[in-house]
């Protein structure tokens, strides 16, 4: 389904560093942005922003763990 134009406020990416581990049904917000290495727990929802090497679980997802480079 399109939406009008008048509907449409702004369109926001979603980036992706390299190495990245997505579980499955994870959803992630427009304008988010995943660092490099990091893991996703499956069933998450990412609303902010994931630090590179950082793992992140849960509904509202939450930083666990992070991995020292």
């Amino acid at each position: 389904m399109l939406l009008p134009h008048k509907l449409v406020k702004k369109v926001m990416s979603i980036t992706i560093g390299h190495n990245v581990w997505i579980g499955g049904s994870s959803i992630i917000l427009p304008g988010v942005t995943i660092g490099e290495s990091a893991v996703l727990g499956a069933g998450s929802v990412v609303t902010k922003d994931v630090a590179l090497g950082a793992t992140v679980v849960g509904n509202l997802s939450r930083e666990i763990k992070k991995v020292k480079s």
